[in-house]
Order: structure tokens, then C-alpha cells, then sequence
């Protein structure tokens, strides 16, 4: 698989997750958090503030995400380190969405103000997390599948170094190598390279 390609598929699921964060939080924002401020029932329409923060938003949240390394080396991701960056980036810029963005809402406690921040991180932090762990299950499965590889080089001599690719070319489950040559070292340390 492309690496570019995996990219712009992290990229476009960060980009989708966060719009709709934005969209669903920014409802609950003016159905039940302003109607309990003003106390009569607020209608959601959306308006220009929707739109622009559907719109600008999202690709702050990239440039963070970016800034965090998050696109880089995206075959060897360990989704366990993957959900805890997910994790401190998502409470990272829900802070800074808060700070300059919503700080001045109209609200009737301080409460409230509790409530949008969790509301927003738990939206923005699931299903960004959820999404990155289907797309990094399906790539494990897929080196696993021997459908992505990484090239690889076998250095040794010739008898252990074909002993080791065949114990690893018959494993059931590949660890990701896709095998493009060996080094072959003999007794007075001169090395040839050739193809296996």
C-alpha cells in the first residue's frame, strides 16, 4: 500500500471526526447549554459561526495532529501509544477551543463550564480514536496478511541466512519483511551482497 495514499486517509478520518465533533457539540451547545442559560428553548440554526468553525477547526486540528508526529512512520503505530496521543492531543486542543473560542458563552453556572469542556473532549477524543483504531487495525492486518512490507535486508552467511528466511518467509503470520536481498559474510569478513 501506498504510504502517501495511508496519509491522506489519516488526514481525511481526522478531518471527518473532527467536523463532526464540532457540528454535534456546537447543537448541544445551543440546545441545552444556552436554553439553560436564557431559559426558554434555543432552536439550532446553523449560522456563520457553525460554518466557520466546521470549516477552520478541523484543520487546526490537523496542524496539531501534524505538529504531533501523528502521520509519521504510520505502519509501525502501536495503537496502544496511538489511543494515549490521541488521548493528551484531544485534551490538548479542547483546551485551547475553550480558552479562545468559548469562554465567553452565555451560561447560567459555572458548571456549565465543566460540562463543554468534557462534552467536547469526550466527542472529539472518541471518535478520533475510534476511527485511527480501525484504520491501524486494518494495516496490522494487512502486514500480518503480507499485503504491506517493509524491504528488508538478511545479513549472514549463506546457510543461516537461507535458514532464517525460510523460517520467516513460513511463518503464518508475517512480521512485515519483505525480503530484497542478503549480505553474506564469510570467515575473512569480506561482504557480497546478492539477491536471496
Amino acid at each position: 500500500m501506498n504510504k502517501r495514499r495511508q496519509i491522506i486517509i489519516y488526514i481525511i478520518t481526522d478531518l471527518l471526526t473532527a467536523m463532526i465533533a464540532w457540528a454535534a457539540f456546537y447543537i448541544y451547545r445551543k440546545s441545552v447549554i444556552e436554553s439553560e442559560a436564557l431559559g426558554y428553548k434555543v432552536n439550532f440554526v446553523p449560522d456563520s459561526k457553525f460554518y466557520l468553525g466546521i470549516t477552520l477547526l478541523p484543520l487546526c486540528w490537523i496542524v496539531i495532529y501534524a505538529l504531533a508526529g501523528t502521520y509519521n512512520d504510520i505502519y509501525r503505530k502501536s495503537r496502544l501509544k496511538e489511543l494515549a496521543q490521541t488521548f493528551y492531543f484531544s485534551a490538548f486542543g479542547v483546551l485551547i477551543i475553550f480558552f479562545t473560542l468559548l469562554l465567553d458563552d452565555v451560561i447560567g453556572s459555572y458548571r456549565t463550564y465543566y460540562h463543554t469542556i468534557t462534552y467536547l473532549f469526550l466527542l472529539q477524543f472518541s471518535l478520533t480514536a475510534t476511527f485511527r483504531f480501525i484504520i491501524s487495525t486494518n494495516v496490522s492486518r494487512k502486514i500480518k496478511k503480507r499485503i504491506i512490507g517493509f524491504p528488508t535486508l538478511l545479513i549472514g552467511s549463506n546457510q543461516k541466512a537461507l535458514q532464517l528466511f525460510n523460517e520467516l518467509e513460513s511463518e503464518k503470520v508475517s512480521q512485515g519483511y519483505f525480503f530484497k536481498g542478503f549480505i553474506h559474510v564469510d570467515q575473512n569478513n569480506n561482504k557480497l551482497i546478492g539477491p536471496l
